[in-house]
């Protein structure tokens, strides 16, 4: 088995036979191996020879040399799809009759559920307990959603719970894929400039006079939540831009954003430490409303620690937080108002990279010298593409598609959503002013610590992050700009 792979068990739901297409998605973003392990009531529906195609080893419950606890350590991370209630019920149970039982008992790290069942038995109360539990054990249960599903004793097609589609599933595992590495020691450094660190918050104080283990100090200029969300909407995306644009026009806060992490989002507030009370009054009733609307599922206070050491010290850390601010809005306002039904495939895609451009001029990094903050990125943030996955002609087309776009910006624009120009010429009016600020104020300091390259590459992986762009085309983007000058050469 190999070592670090994305698990996925198949459970034996009719949704089974929509496997491949989740497959074939997986394989397109996944940058580590992909292990499958069939159930015997998933190969009612599809065979192992099918899932050969897309995955690197697949597995049948009954094959010998199948070993459910070196299935559970080898895997870098576990998602159930489809999840059977039974399923389900059996890991909130606990119990391991079964291969692929077992090997969920046997895993370390939280596991993603996608269940799969008709609608009376996923709100049957039993079910509801098991999907509790299973949350309340740290493991990632996604709900379903509304869409049309083939019954096939009604022999028609009814609005019914569904998996996500595809392409949201396998940003998902892959999410958790790249969460899981950013534990490894190579992972770590992308890992604190993409996430972060911060100490959940389980106790509060009631009393302003008593600070207790994990509240903020009182001078600390930083408030935080962490959303728990199985996937943000479209609305969740407005009402957080609609609010957090009135916090900073009125300057009730002085910088805000937020970062796609466990449980869902979280969101960081730079405020005068006097009004703490009154902003996190503010804060916490819109997460309540949120809650109430059914577009948050709940939500923690945490400690927010500026990832100082990165960009290269607190002075520089002012500027860093300003181009987070504006980075935040325009992809708030991209995710709002572009839901993903609507958009062109390569939109996401389009918006980054004009995006990135504006940061890099704002930067003064001009010419070929963005090269090297493609290969910062390829070596500290692990966006790298392997060889096999490079040479293959499909990918290949992409990458050269990718290169003409780069040089000629006007065919990336041409791909935006409506509201994409107004969003990105507000990033852009944003990069000038700050730009020019963290140069003057920090770049050419003495006392610099870091250069506009290195600051770049890992502005660029915050990017990323909200722009929910899938890690396998941070990797493909990474290592056709980075080889940009080799290609030239040759």
């Amino acid at each position: 088995m190999h070592d670090n792979a994305v698990s996925i068990i198949v459970c034996g739901a009719s949704a089974a036979v929509l496997f491949p297409t989740y497959a074939m998605q997986l394989r397109q973003q996944l940058t580590d191996p992909l292990r499958v392990l069939l159930t015997h009531g998933a190969e009612r529906f599809v065979k192992p020879s099918t899932i050969a195609f897309f995955a690197d080893e697949v597995y049948a419950s009954d094959d010998e040399s199948f070993i459910p606890t070196e299935f559970a350590r080898r895997s870098r991370v576990i998602a159930v799809l489809p999840a059977t209630a039974h399923t389900l019920a059996s890991a909130a149970l606990g119990l391991a009759g079964s291969p692929a039982q077992t090997a969920l008992l046997a895993a370390s790290g939280p596991t993603l559920y996608f269940p799969s069942m008709n609608r009376a038995m996923w709100q049957r109360e039993s079910t509801r307990r098991h999907v509790a539990t299973l949350r309340a054990d740290g493991h990632v249960v996604i709900d379903p959603v509304e869409a049309g599903v083939y019954e096939n004793w009604q022999r028609s097609v009814v609005r019914a719970p569904a998996l996500p589609a595809p392409a949201e599933v396998a940003q998902l595992i892959a999410a958790a894929a790249a969460e899981a590495g950013a534990g490894t020691e190579a992972g770590a450094a992308a890992a604190a400039a993409e996430t972060g660190t911060e100490a959940a918050t389980p106790i509060q104080s009631t009393s302003p006079d008593l600070l207790l283990v994990g509240d903020p100090e009182p001078s600390d200029p930083w408030l935080q939540y962490n959303a728990e969300v199985d996937w943000a909407t479209p609305e969740l995306y407005d009402a957080l831009r609609t609010d957090v644009t009135e916090l900073l026009g009125d300057g009730t806060v002085a910088d805000f954003f937020f970062v796609h992490k466990p449980p869902g989002l979280r969101l960081r507030y730079r405020i005068d430490p006097a009004d703490r009370p009154a902003v996190a009054g503010r804060v916490t009733t819109l997460l309540d409303d949120l809650c109430r609307r059914g577009l948050v599922r709940g939500w923690l206070p945490a400690v927010y620690e500026p990832e100082q050491r990165l960009f290269g010290g607190a002075e520089s850390m002012r500027s860093v937080h300003q181009v987070f601010t504006a980075d935040s809005l325009a992809w708030l306002g991209f995710h709002a108002d572009q839901p993903a039904a609507g958009q062109r495939p390569t939109a996401t895609w389009a918006m980054s990279l004009l995006m990135i451009r504006e940061l890099l001029d704002a930067l003064g990094i001009t010419g070929w010298e963005d090269i090297d903050v493609w290969d910062r990125l390829g070596r500290y943030g692990q966006r790298m593409l392997d060889t096999e996955v490079a040479d293959d002609a499909r990918v290949a087309r992409i990458a050269a598609a990718l290169r003409r776009d780069w040089a000629e910006p006007e065919r990336l624009r041409e791909q935006l959503p409506p509201t994409g120009p107004q969003l990105l010429d507000r990033w852009a009016q944003s990069m000038a002013t700050i730009g020019k600020e963290w140069w003057d104020g920090y770049f050419t300091s003495p006392d610099a610590e870091v250069g506009p390259r290195h600051a770049a590459a890992f502005t660029i992986i915050f990017h990323w992050n909200r722009a929910r762009l899938p890690i396998g085309q941070q990797a493909l983007i990474t290592h056709t700009l980075g080889g940009r000058m080799t290609e030239a050469t040759a």
